[in-house]
């Protein structure tokens, strides 16, 4: 009998543990939830406006490979051919512990875009979240999360030809009228970093130069 008592003691301890661990957990989540929205909110409308200008140019900065008939068949829309464009939300911090570091902060050019590297890889923790809901793609792209690893390796089995795309966090002059940032672009599991450097003309953003700094076969 003792030792029945001391097993449901046991057990009902475990349970008591494991619902605290749960409920720490749910509240940490939430607590995650509520600074990314509060990072989402704080983000400059500049950001969507430069974004939303040039990402249809970005995503051209490779050639995807060619579908084959079947897989074209999949990607097709009604009578459009629409790729999937998967974004990771989080625009990254680059610091001296980064993976791009070292690909960018002796990257040669000119005096005014070195001003603008300087403040790219500053050092800041200054990761923001997008909100996806403000990104606009041509009706040629379908706009989709980046996901978890889980769900990217899901869809590699569902989608024939996608794109995955990272950006960092964006650099802008005192005018606000020059930018510098980070770009990954990655087709089949072929990935691309670039280095972007975009203007403001009027009341319009373009790509200045966007160079390949990085590549993975």
């Amino acid at each position: 009998m003792k030792t029945k008592t001391i097993l449901f003691s046991v057990l009902l301890m475990s349970g008591i543990i494991l619902f605290s661990c749960g409920e720490k957990e749910e509240k940490k989540a939430e607590k995650v939830k509520k600074e990314e929205k509060k990072i989402v909110e704080n983000n400059s409308e500049t950001e969507y406006i430069l974004l939303n200008s040039i990402l249809d140019s970005l995503l051209k900065l490779e050639t995807p490979p060619a579908p084959s008939p079947a897989e074209l068949k999949k990607m097709k829309n009604g009578d459009k051919t629409v790729m999937p464009v998967f974004i990771n939300s989080l625009l990254f911090s680059i610091n001296e512990e980064s993976f791009y570091y070292e690909n960018i902060k002796y990257f040669n050019t000119d005096d005014e875009s070195k001003k603008l590297i300087d403040i790219l890889v500053s050092g800041e923790s200054n990761d923001r979240y997008l909100a996806l809901d403000k990104i606009k793609l041509s009706e040629k792209y379908q706009l989709m999360p980046f996901g978890t690893k889980e769900e990217l390796k899901k869809n590699e089995g569902e989608f024939p030809l996608f794109a995955y795309v990272k950006i960092s966090r964006i650099a802008f002059n005192k005018e606000k009228n020059k930018s510098c940032f980070f770009f990954v672009l990655t087709y089949k599991g072929k990935g691309n970093g670039y280095l972007v450097f975009t203007e403001k003309t009027g009341e319009n953003w373009g790509i200045k130069n966007a160079v390949g700094v990085w590549k993975s076969e």
